[in-house]
């Protein structure tokens, strides 16, 4: 697949929403790179000048699409001329088809959106937050459908190796039946400055594993591509195939903690686990109240009730419309998707529904369980 040169790109100075642990574990707030809008536009003006054909928005550490001025600048790099306008994008906020829409009507022609592989149960812990996977794959959808042509790359992380056979096979039907504009790649990371050898061993994968996955995955698609920049050399022509791990995702949560590639709030000794007796008693009562009443989430039923130490998981809907919801304290919780005063909460879901149908579930949840944490 012949694909066209890649374009400049500019750092954008918006936070990242994403903490993914092989670039931005420690979170991105707040952002140290990038430019404000007045050099970033004279920079465009320059680059304009010299060659106009493409440039992009979007470097390590920070997000286009969370800088409140990015529209603006992609209109004036449309006026300026350029032909093609890129966004490297985490996808968060693309997952809105309204904002999709916008962000085409201004003038971007192109995005570029990296997965931890597909399987939400592995791929969102190293997304670092629930239910990024969804959103991801809704982005994708979102920006075809609005005419933008996008890029999915796989990041070859180690604890995603044994998924990328499956996604590549899933993204290739995807290309298959896609609206737009389509194509997909592999990535082997570079890892971040300062990464210890415990991080460097759990995240990066030898050329025995590496190849052992190109093998499964060519089988299907011959031409996939793997890109890399570092050691080892994706190229590279092993002594024997090594299979990598399967990872459960509780072992893979714990190896990213001990690895201290997770929010310390987030990484608790089992021997100093506590429960909230109050919190949870009221979270479970809420909830059970409503699986009684047969009432649900906005059409979605109230199903199996988990009381855990330091969360309570509740499943919502059933079959293609499977959401697993995970309500914690919100002091001490740092991954998370949507957080009240006293609660938060973060997902994993096989759902059909879009990302923002299931973020509109759980506002709600939210809502009438932060109320009943009040009234105890």
């Amino acid at each position: 697949m012949t694909r066209p040169r890649q374009p400049p790109f500019l750092a954008v100075p918006g936070p990242c929403d994403l903490r993914c642990v092989w670039c931005n574990h420690g979170g991105s707030a707040p952002v140290t790179v990038g430019h404000e809008t007045g050099e970033l536009a004279a920079r465009l003006e320059a680059l304009a000048a010299t060659d106009p054909a493409a440039v992009g928005f979007g470097l390590h550490h920070t997000e286009p699409t969370t800088y409140p001025d990015l529209l603006w600048l992609v209109r004036r790099a449309r006026d300026l001329g350029f032909r093609r306008i890129t966004l490297s994008t985490s996808g968060m906020k693309l997952a809105d088809r309204a904002y999709a829409r916008e962000v085409a009507a201004a003038g971007v022609t192109d995005v570029i959106l990296s997965f931890a592989g597909l399987a939400p149960d592995r791929a969102d812990l190293l997304l670092g937050i629930g239910g990024a996977t969804r959103a991801k794959l809704d982005a994708l959808e979102a920006c075809l459908d609005a005419g933008i042509s996008a890029t999915a790359v796989l990041m070859f992380l180690r604890p995603a190796l044994q998924d990328m056979p499956g996604a590549v096979q899933r993204l290739a039907g995807l290309e298959s039946n896609a609206p737009g504009t389509f194509g997909f790649k592999g990535c082997l990371p570079d890892l971040m400055p300062g990464t210890t050898p415990r991080q460097h061993d759990l995240l990066q994968p030898s050329i025995g594993e590496l190849a052992w996955t190109l093998a499964r995955v060519r089988a299907d698609v011959p031409d996939f591509e793997l890109q890399s920049h570092g050691s080892p050399p994706a190229s590279a022509k092993p002594a024997h195939l090594e299979e990598p791990p399967m990872w459960e995702p509780e072992d893979l949560e714990q190896a990213l903690c001990e690895a201290e590639l997770r929010p310390a709030g987030r990484c608790v000794a089992p021997a100093d686990r506590t429960s909230d007796p109050a919190w949870q008693a009221a979270v479970v009562e809420t909830l059970a109240s409503i699986a009684r009443r047969r009432c649900g989430v906005l059409g979605l039923e109230i199903g199996p009730i988990t009381r855990e130490d330091r969360a309570v998981r509740v499943v919502l809907g059933s079959d293609d419309r499977l959401i697993e919801a995970i309500i914690e304290p919100r002091s001490g919780t740092e991954r998370f998707l949507l957080a009240g005063e006293h609660l938060a909460v973060s997902y994993s879901s096989a759902s059909r529904s879009s990302s923002a149908r299931v973020h509109d579930v759980l506002r709600v949840l939210l809502g009438v369980l932060e109320r009943a944490t009040r009234e105890r």
